[in-house]
């Protein structure tokens, strides 16, 4: 008898104690983030195209956002003002971030202006080779990573020609309609 109540007493400790899993996140608090219209290349293991922020609107600093926001839906093209919720993320995954953010609103959504230009990395020289981040050629088209069509229109063989320099290359380029983006200049 004594063995049975234990039992039934012993059950819903194990549940309670159980739902006190080490691996839930625990909230760090709320941020503003200011999500620019365009992505550029960073590193994680290898090249990944990643979101540019500020943390902090007074801030002339941008940096890269290796994270992902949950329930935000991203566009190229669009400044977005955001409040996300920020959580600790307990026991995070070897190449994990240590932080989960979850949109709790959209401020603001505002569309850059049609001549607004904007820098991305096409390809890093280095002593010991170099990191391309364009695929193509002037013959077919480009793209940045394989994800990002270039509209090279009149530059494609003048950016063709640039990759295949031994020099940095950074792309300037505008925002299309069609959600590519064209390239308006270089620099080496």
């Amino acid at each position: 008898m004594v063995s049975s109540r234990l039992v039934f007493l012993a059950i819903p400790l194990l549940i309670l104690l159980n739902s006190c899993d080490s691996d839930s996140d625990i909230t760090e608090g709320n941020e503003v983030l200011e999500v620019l219209h365009y992505k550029n290349v960073a590193y994680g293991f290898e090249p990944i195209l990643t979101t540019q922020i500020k943390v902090n609107q007074t801030s002339t600093g941008v940096e890269n956002f290796y994270g992902y926001i949950d329930g935000f839906n991203y566009e190229y093209g669009y400044n977005y003002l955001l409040s996300v919720n920020v959580f600790e993320v307990q026991n995070p995954s070897a190449d994990g971030s240590s932080l989960r953010y979850e949109l709790a609103r959209v401020i603001s959504k505002t569309k850059v202006p049609p001549n607004t230009t904007f820098k991305i990395d096409l390809k890093k020289q280095f002593d010991n080779g170099a990191d391309l981040y364009v695929s193509g050629s002037s013959a077919t088209s480009f793209q940045i990573l394989n994800q990002l069509d270039i509209d090279c229109s009149d530059s494609c063989t003048e950016l063709e020609a640039a990759l295949n320099e031994p020099n940095d290359v950074v792309g300037i380029f505008q925002h299309n309609f069609d959600g590519t983006i064209k390239l308006v200049g270089l620099e080496r």
